[in-house]
């Protein structure tokens, strides 16, 4: 949405964008390792917390939910907000009755996908995980590390499982099966 302004507005939209990139060229261990180093040096009280954690989930997925909202917000032709400010919608308005709808499917997509990548992330998780915490991609790798691959299995389906529930949920709204979603 920032790159679509004109003049000032639009370099920070830029910006934005290339720094959301960052976590594409960066995988998930060094994003961690200076998570912990910053943590560490300047942030002390937050060494060992979720947060770290959920930043560098962010950092790593950021990207992907951009890429898939900028891919919506390219079909959504700036005239359809246009027509609707000419209706009398303010900004504001015309952006939420009209944008945020079309980007809706979208945003399901890159929810999915950013989803269903984080849902297998493991590096980071190792390094900033908190002290007790475990996800399931720790809880796969820790037996298995160990060669207790049954130990392992049922981690493994329950993460299948959740895997399956949204992409299905994404494919079937594609094809009009699930009401509600269409």
């Amino acid at each position: 949405v920032l790159a679509r302004r004109r003049g000032a507005g639009r370099w920070a939209g830029v910006l934005v964008g290339w720094l959301a990139q960052a976590g594409y060229a960066l995988p998930g261990v060094i994003v961690a390792l200076a998570l912990v180093a910053l943590a560490t040096r300047w942030l002390d009280p937050l060494y060992n917390t979720l947060f770290l954690l959920v930043a560098a989930f962010v950092i790593r997925f950021l990207p992907q939910a951009i890429q898939g909202q900028e891919a919506g917000l390219q079909q959504i032709g700036a005239n359809l907000s246009e027509a609707a400010r000419g209706l009398g919608a303010s900004r504001a308005g015309a952006f939420w009755r009209v944008v945020v709808p079309l980007l809706a499917p979208s945003a399901l997509a890159a929810w999915v996908v950013v989803f269903l990548t984080a849902a297998k992330e493991l590096p980071a998780t190792l390094i900033l995980r908190p002290l007790g915490f475990d996800t399931l991609p720790v809880r796969i790798w820790t037996p298995a590390r160990d060669g207790l691959y049954a130990d392992a299995g049922p981690a493994a389906l329950l993460l299948v499982l959740v895997a399956i529930v949204p992409l299905y949920v994404l494919l079937a709204r594609r094809r009009g099966v699930v009401p509600g979603l269409t």
